[in-house]
């Protein structure tokens, strides 16, 4: 076997194995020192990175800080600002309300006004009638010897209304209660019929004081802004003047409207009120088709308002093989040609685009349901007063009063036609109380207006009063019971009207609905002075059931104690026509008999055409 070769390094093999290692030493030195510096350099970078990330976040932090600061100051900024708007309207409306005391603390200094009711209201102790409050002033003036006369006249497109109301003598300390008088007066005869302008005719101070009450800025600047647009002409400023003598004076006229009252032939019919729309289908004489059908009118959306009333008549459509005439009832004013010219169910379009898409939305709701079929609508309480002259056998001096969402008002003459008025009656002041409660329309610049006492409202302001179980947003004066808006009023009508099926609770419910027949009783007397009333037409919510039973029996009774000249006063309800039998037979269920029965009624008068409505100029 061969030997291995000898395979040791020798001293040059080992000499350049060492140079090899050092030099590879060196490197490797170099490589580590590198590494070290890279190291020391990127823990710098990471150290510059990180202060850089932690300042980042300090930064992100104080900006989220300042964000929710600002989010902070911004929400307090707004909610002062709306506590600030809502404090001015309050302190604007509290100083309205105590400059109205003070003046009414002066004005009623002589005892002439107010005065308590004789028959009182149960839970509205402090009622004070203005039909009593005046008969007191004139007894006062007669006692006084004035001779002293103040003449006014309320010019309208078709009438014009004229009034005379002695008064004290300019220089007399009880003048204040002359101008208050005449101011409250004026007001009512407005809200009846409309004025373009007031003309006044009397003793220098009262013409001016009331000159000034009737201006931009003044105790009625709610009538002086309304009754452009009430009388259609929305660029037409009211104006006040007065004249030397009442010789200059337009005299009174009217221009009464007649109507035909037959039905037949195939018709729609509506009626729109602040809580719903009412809608009917009548086919010769017969009611086919009624319902109501809820709708919101805060909603500012025009085009709202013409879908809902649309899609409500398109169902009524439906039973009828065609549609001949359409006709319809709106709380406000309608023009002679069916334009809405101030219906204040529609409260919040604003000024520009109800003229534009508001003033004719009854002309093109009839035109998209049945083209170019007759048309006429009217206000809801003239179809309340022309039901009752067709329910009477055409009997007139009929006032027709619906007490729903808030009062309607109207009024057929001796031969059973309409004058021509407004009859706003939910805008005249009933109640001469200091302290009587303002309502959302006017804004707190009237108190005591029928708003508050003969509809929805003057049974909900009493239902805690009555023993009534209600949520306390229903409890007035809780800022969900002071608005425009209806819906809370008719669920809390509900709750009253359950309450008097409850035997522990009807006895004190049953003083709500005479107290509310209390504010009735004299508000008629008041309205006899301009309406000559055989019968009397009660129709609504607040009227239904035992309820209004009692309602309608204290109204008898104050006029009967009161007002004995008045007292022939003859009451009708919707539920005397169904006794009477004049339903058709699918239409019995007494549930539905106080809805179908203001339609059964409404059907004679609401769908005009030449045949049914003859409007003479």
């Amino acid at each position: 076997m061969l030997a291995e070769p000898d395979r040791s390094p020798g001293p040059d093999n080992l000499n350049l194995k060492v140079q090899q290692l050092e030099a590879t030493l060196v490197d490797l030195r170099r490589d580590v020192v590198g590494c070290v510096d890279s190291q020391e350099q990127v823990e710098k970078l990471l150290q510059s990175l990180q202060r850089d990330c932690t300042e980042v976040q300090e930064k992100v932090r104080l900006q989220m800080v300042a964000s929710e600061e600002q989010r902070s100051l911004h929400q307090v900024i707004s909610q002062s600002a709306g506590d600030l708007g809502r404090g001015i309207e309050e302190v604007s409306a509290a100083m309205m309300q105590a400059e109205t005391n003070m003046r009414q603390a002066e004005v009623f200094e002589d005892g002439s006004l107010p005065v308590l009711a004789e028959v009182p209201a149960p839970l509205d102790p402090n009622f004070a009638p203005l039909i009593l409050g005046k008969r007191n002033y004139l007894k006062a003036v007669a006692a006084s010897g004035s001779k002293a006369t103040l003449d006014w006249a309320l010019p309208r497109a078709d009438g014009c209304a004229r009034y005379t109301l002695p008064v004290f003598p300019d220089d007399s300390a009880e003048v204040e209660a002359s101008i208050y008088l005449a101011g409250v007066l004026i007001q009512e005869q407005i809200w009846q019929r409309s004025a373009k302008s007031l003309l006044l005719c009397g003793p220098a101070k009262i013409c001016e004081a009331l000159k000034k009450e009737y201006s931009m800025g003044g105790t009625y600047e709610f009538e002086v802004k309304s009754m452009p647009n009430v009388c259609g002409t929305p660029d037409v400023a009211f104006s006040v003047a007065v004249v030397a003598s009442a010789a200059e004076l337009p005299a009174a006229s009217d221009t009464p409207q007649v109507c035909g009252k037959d039905a037949s032939g195939c018709r729609l019919a509506f009626d729109l009120g602040k809580s719903d729309i009412k809608t009917v289908a009548v086919k010769d004489n017969e009611v086919v088709y009624s319902k109501e059908t809820e709708w919101d009118v805060t909603n500012v959306d025009p085009d709202y308002h013409f879908k809902a009333i649309v899609d409500a008549l398109k169902l009524a459509k439906e039973k009828l093989p065609k549609v001949q005439a359409i006709g319809g009832s709106a709380t406000g004013t309608v023009g002679a040609n069916n334009e809405a010219t101030w219906c204040d169910i529609f409260p919040n379009v604003p000024p520009p685009v109800y003229k534009a898409k508001v003033v004719d939305i009854f002309q093109r709701i009839s035109k998209e349901l049945a083209g170019d079929v007759p048309l006429k609508v009217i206000n809801d309480g003239e179809v309340t007063a022309l039901a009752a002259v067709q329910k009477l056998g055409g009997k007139g001096n009929v006032m027709g009063i619906s007490m729903g969402s808030s009062e309607g008002g109207g009024y057929a003459n001796a031969d059973g036609n309409l004058m021509g008025w407004i009859n706003e009656l939910c805008y005249v002041k009933l109640d001469l109380n200091p302290e009587a409660p303002t309502d959302p329309w006017t804004k707190g610049a009237h108190t005591g207006v029928s708003h508050m006492y003969l509809g929805q409202r003057g049974a909900t302001k009493l239902a805690a009063k009555a023993g009534v179980k209600v949520p306390p947003n229903y409890v007035y004066p809780h800022p969900d019971m002071c608005t425009i808006k209806h819906e809370d009023h008719a669920q809390c009508l509900k709750l009253i009207q359950k309450a008097m099926e409850d035997p522990s609770v009807r006895p004190q419910v049953e003083k709500l609905y005479r107290t509310i027949g209390v504010y009735l009783g004299y508000a008629l007397a008041q309205y006899s002075e301009f309406y000559k009333i055989d019968h009397v037409m009660i129709l609504g919510r607040v009227s239904k059931g035992a309820g209004g039973d009692i309602m309608l029996n204290t109204a008898k009774e104050v006029l009967q104690t009161e007002f004995p000249e008045f007292a022939g006063i003859q009451f009708h309800t919707a539920d005397d026509h169904f006794k009477a039998g004049s339903l058709c037979p699918r239409d019995r269920n007494p549930v539905h008999r106080v809805i179908l029965g203001i339609w059964w009624l409404c059907s004679w008068c609401l769908c005009s055409s030449a045949v049914l409505f003859t409007w003479q100029a």
